[in-house]
């Protein structure tokens, strides 16, 4: 599993995030080295020095996504598992680093070396995408399409709700669109997805602490959709099963 951290997050506050997040990921039987795989961190060059108001600043960063979804891709062709086997990832994203993810696995299928392995999944958290980018005909579709899919997001996340629409309309990237990671939009895009109210854009990795401990229901969703026995509540955009009406019977007379 690959962890992609998001925007205005520099290395060392990467890798306590990582570190944070491994941690509660433990707790839900899944460590950093196990038969579910190995957890890593990607580290990429999102970090800005602005204060404040950096976040209607992120769409600066858009060629830096763009850059590192590119190197990623080249180093993840590279890899090979143990004795040579083919390599199988899943991607764990938070914020911009879910701009990351897309821009690589659109960049994946232009690698020359294409034997190296597959993606197996992919978890999005807080997603600071346009919704339009990856609806039908949007240029991120087909990478969001591509594989299974687990979008987690909360209506109270504060930067996807006050800085990324005016901070996407300065890039032209249109009007105030909204962001996946704000309602889980589009819903036909995910395979699953769940709502982590009162979750704010922070609250992901480290887990939201409250009066009786850690809400970590950002590791609990992930663990399981790496495959730990974790019992977790339908999901929003899961079919309901409806029971069949019971029998009628005749009154005898």
């Amino acid at each position: 599993m690959v962890l992609i951290h998001g925007y205005n997050v520099n290395q060392p506050n990467g890798e306590a995030s990582y570190n944070a997040f491994s941690q509660l990921l433990q707790t839900h039987k899944v460590s950093e080295l196990s038969v579910l795989g190995e957890v890593i961190g990607f580290l990429w060059p999102g970090d800005v020095n602005i204060k404040f108001i950096a976040g209607l600043f992120y769409p600066a960063k858009m060629q830096a996504a763009r850059d590192s979804a590119a190197r990623l891709a080249e180093f993840l062709v590279s890899l090979r598992g143990p004795n040579g086997v083919p390599m199988q990832i899943m991607l764990v994203a938070h914020s911009l680093g879910n701009r990351v993810s897309l821009e690589m696995m659109t960049d994946l299928p232009a690698q020359p070396n294409q034997a190296w392995g597959r993606m197996e999944g992919y978890c999005l958290m807080a997603a600071a995408v346009v919704v339009g980018d990856v609806q039908n005909k949007g240029r991120l579709n087909s990478a969001a399409r591509s594989l299974r899919t687990r979008a987690l997001f909360s209506e109270a996340d504060k930067v996807l709700h006050w800085a990324f629409p005016p901070g996407e309309t300065a890039a032209g990237a249109g009007f105030f669109p909204q962001a996946v990671g704000r309602f889980g939009n589009p819903v036909a895009i995910w395979n699953d997805r769940f709502d982590l109210q009162p979750y704010d854009h922070g609250n992901y990795f480290p887990g939201l602490q409250t009066r009786t401990g850690v809400d970590d229901r950002s590791a609990q969703y992930v663990a399981q959709f790496l495959g730990a026995s974790i019992p977790l509540p339908r999901a929003s955009n899961q079919i309901t099963a409806n029971s069949l009406p019971p029998e009628n019977s005749i009154p005898s007379r």
